[in-house]
């Protein structure tokens, strides 16, 4: 009896194993999207390019509050959408940009200006246990 629920685990655990090294990605919109950032002056134009993997009935494409609606488009057609992103000397911000198209979203996210500095660590706590010992406590 025991052998045979040994078995079973194992199998149960080479299962996971193997569908584990086999991942299925979400489906995404039929679009290869990219993004580009040149400097001007108060901050950045961002550029948008879509171009379908295959026929797509409409395109839909967003970017700093900005959206177009493009009617049908062939594959490898390339539409574009150019926006204005204000950035403050010293400052930086994330921009994203959606193509939607065939029901589905794509999206790609682009940082411009100065990268944020990163969080400070929180301060080390040390605790001394009643016998003496001193002991970094870790949240």
């Amino acid at each position: 009896m025991r052998y045979r629920s040994r078995v079973k685990h194992l199998v149960a655990v080479a299962c996971l194993v193997l569908l584990s090294g086999t991942a299925v990605a979400k489906p995404t919109a039929p679009v290869a999207i990219r993004l580009a950032a040149t400097p001007v002056k108060g901050g950045y134009q961002v550029t948008l390019t879509a171009s379908p993997t295959r026929d797509v009935p409409a395109l839909v494409l967003t970017l700093a509050g900005k959206r177009v609606a493009f009617p049908a488009t062939r594959s490898g057609q390339v539409r574009t959408l150019v926006a204005t992103v204000a950035v403050a000397p010293g400052a930086g911000t994330d921009v994203v940009g959606v193509a939607a198209a065939g029901g589905r979203n794509r999206a790609e996210l682009l940082h411009v200006g100065v990268a944020a500095k990163p969080a400070a660590p929180p301060p080390a706590i040390t605790r001394t246990l009643p016998d003496g010992r001193e002991i970094a406590e870790v949240r």
